[in-house]
C-alpha cells in the first residue's frame, strides 16, 4: 500500500507484506576527514568578502593581505575537497554496465 509515494508501513507488516526500506542519509560529519575542505573554501569567500570591504574604507594594504588570504584559502579548500571526491571515487569504484541493454 502506497500513500503519497511512499510505502505505509502501518499494517503492512501485520499483513505480511514486503515493506521497502526508506534510504538513508550518511551522516557527513561523522567523517571528519572531508571537513576541510569546505571549511577553507567558506573562509576564502568570507576573505575575499572582507576585500572587498576594506577596499571600500581604503584601507589597501588590509585590502591585500586579505585578498592573498581568501586566494590560499580558495585554492587549498577547492584542492582538498578534490582530493577528498578522488579519495572516495577509488574506495567505491563503479559497477560494470549490464549489457543486455544492447
Amino acid at each position: 500500500m502506497w500513500l503519497l509515494g511512499y510505502p505505509t508501513v502501518i499494517g503492512s507488516a501485520l499483513r505480511g507484506e514486503r515493506t521497502v526500506p526508506m534510504p538513508v542519509t550518511p551522516n557527513t560529519c561523522a567523517e571528519t576527514r572531508n571537513l576541510p575542505g569546505p571549511i577553507l573554501t567558506a573562509s576564502g569567500i568570507i576573505a575575499f568578502a572582507l576585500t572587498l570591504i576594506t577596499a571600500g574604507y581604503g584601507a589597501l594594504t588590509l585590502s591585500a593581505l586579505s585578498a592573498l588570504a581568501g586566494m590560499v584559502c580558495l585554492r587549498v579548500g577547492i584542492a582538498l575537497m578534490i582530493i577528498e571526491h578522488r579519495r572516495v571515487k577509488a574506495a567505491n569504484p563503479p559497477e560494470a554496465a549490464p549489457h543486455d541493454r544492447l
